[in-house]
């Protein structure tokens, strides 16, 4: 989780780049250590990953380095914000020893659609959390899922210290994700939720 000093960095993503060239600052992110934890379980031995929204690459590393060793990771993620944060997310995967597996793609989950590979056999989503963004997210999930393979939604399920708070990709997620029967839900740690695509009989 991102402490108070990160967090104001971070909202300064040139200052922060700089802070972390040289050692001074580690990546953030707002995926918790457990779910980092479920998302290597999940990600353990797969061949061929897609992230939708990277961030600073902690989520990246973790899944990246559970997948084979042959495995590829494909990032997703606009960076609006600019290079820096950019910047800090390949030195970061470079420090681990995993940018061997990242195929980065600076674009838009829709933008990207075309290069994306046809089949997947692991999936995160933490994009834009509103209902019409994971919406489109959604679509990618259903056409590159494979059988059998698991998907992670992040921030699907409200915050336990905030159990009130709905947003748009909790909704959707509850409306339209577990009401689609090709799906279903097999874990669920704080706002993470894990749903394996069935295969067909």
């Amino acid at each position: 989780m991102i402490n108070s000093v990160s967090r104001q960095l971070s909202n300064r993503p040139r200052l922060f780049n700089l802070a972390h060239a040289v050692g001074l600052m580690a990546p953030v992110s707002t995926t918790r250590r457990g779910e980092l934890d479920c998302l290597s379980r999940h990600a353990a031995g797969r061949k061929c990953g897609i992230e939708i929204g990277t961030f600073m690459g902690v989520s990246a590393a973790h899944i990246a380095a559970a997948l084979t060793p042959e495995g590829k990771l494909y990032c997703v993620d606009p960076y609006v914000h600019g290079d820096a944060l950019l910047a800090v997310c390949r030195r970061h995967l470079q420090r681990v020893g995993v940018w061997s597996k990242i195929v980065m793609l600076r674009q838009t989950s829709q933008d990207a659609t075309a290069i994306l590979p046809a089949t997947a056999d692991f999936m995160f989503v933490d994009g834009d959390h509103s209902w019409e963004a994971i919406a489109l997210d959604w679509e990618i999930v259903r056409r590159c899922l494979s059988p059998g393979a698991t998907v992670c939604f992040h921030d699907t399920s409200p915050p336990p210290e905030t159990p009130s708070e709905r947003c748009g990709s909790v909704r959707f997620f509850e409306e339209v994700i577990l009401a689609d029967h090709e799906f279903e839900r097999v874990e669920t740690f704080a706002t993470l939720n894990v749903v394996r695509r069935c295969i067909a009989t």
